[in-house]
């Protein structure tokens, strides 16, 4: 504990939401490794801190970095908890990368003007796409954000099973996810019959897999 009692971890991320935000003005540090090795220490809380990583990079104008960040985080987490909070901050990103657009439409407004008006997300600035038309950049990043949401109850799914392989439920779950996808359903099956062991499985049974299969 700290002297103003708070623990290592929250010691951690107050530090690293410093780093996200004042970061490009750090020389000499490397922010993101600071980040990452709170990621590796704090397996089970990383939410916040995949988030103050993809907010460092936001704020370089880097938002294709964050972009990544977002998803090797929703990769890589094992609690509901921690799915929540960097799929929710992907999600507000996203929405704001369409809302810029329109923001940048209005007659009269300065950048000075654009960026104090955007200081509640992060400082984004335009991101465009070279030669492409006000239209298509818009139709883009809808593109993007609706197939986010669309993703999001497999993305859920493989965080459950990463954090328990022999959950015969959400394997079930995975397969009706997958119905419509033939050759993906098949790779979900032969994963599920190799790593669920017998003496292990939870809220279900292994027979209601071959059920299912059959």
């Amino acid at each position: 504990m700290s002297e103003k009692g708070q623990s290592k971890y929250e010691v951690l991320l107050q530090m690293c939401k410093i780093i996200s935000k004042w970061g490009g003005s750090m020389p000499g540090v490397d922010c993101e490794a600071v980040i990452r090795h709170g990621i590796r220490k704090y397996t089970d809380e990383v939410g916040n801190l995949w988030v103050c990583l993809a907010e460092y990079w936001m704020r370089q104008g880097l938002f294709d970095k964050a972009r990544d960040v977002f998803e090797e985080g929703l990769c890589s987490i094992y609690t509901v908890r921690d799915f929540g909070v960097i799929f929710n901050s992907y999600v507000r990103f996203e929405e704001e990368m369409v809302n810029m657009m329109d923001y940048q439409e209005e007659e009269g407004r300065s950048e000075e003007t654009l960026l104090e008006h955007i200081d509640n997300i992060l400082y984004l600035r335009q991101s465009t796409v070279r030669g492409a038309s006000q239209e298509s950049q818009v139709a883009f990043r809808m593109e993007r954000l609706e197939s986010l949401l669309e993703r999001r109850p497999l993305l859920i799914n493989n965080c459950l099973l990463r954090k328990n392989r022999h959950n015969v439920k959400e394997w079930l779950n995975r397969f009706a996810l997958l119905r419509q996808q033939q050759q993906s359903l098949i790779q979900a099956f032969g994963e599920a019959l190799t790593q669920i062991e017998d003496k292990q499985v939870v809220q279900g049974s292994l027979s209601q897999i071959w059920l299912y299969i059959a």
